[in-house]
């Protein structure tokens, strides 16, 4: 299982923190807890796991999670992977919009219109 939190920045943009090397993320730490507390919470939940790993990956199976789904920084960085994988061809339902999730304050994409979410959640 992964993070679920993508880097919005540098080297690793665009990675799950649980594809970046631990002292990566603990070097950095402190840059996050203002600008995306998500990425400020999650190394620090992991910090004894990660200073265990020096410099490598987490094991995904040892996460903490705030959200069970893919995080994206901003409105934009989630509309932009929106359209990298519009023409793409894939079996499951395709993703059509990007919304801000009221569980984790970051930014999902979803294949559900807003009118059948709206007829979901009466």
């Amino acid at each position: 299982m992964k993070a679920n939190i993508i880097y919005p920045v540098g080297k690793y943009a665009y990675k799950d923190l649980s594809r970046i090397p631990s002292d990566y993320l603990i070097k950095v730490r402190k840059q996050w807890k203002k600008n995306r507390p998500d990425i400020y919470e999650y190394i620090k939940e992991n910090m004894e796991l990660l200073l265990s790993l020096g410099d490598q990956p987490v094991n995904d199976t040892q996460l903490t999670f705030v959200c069970d789904k893919i995080h994206y920084a901003s409105e934009n960085m989630a509309r932009d992977h929106l359209k990298k994988i519009r023409d793409k061809e894939q079996a499951h339902n395709k993703p059509i919009r990007v919304y801000e999730c009221e569980k984790c304050n970051q930014w999902h994409l979803t294949s559900w219109s807003i009118d059948e979410f709206k007829l979901l959640n009466k």
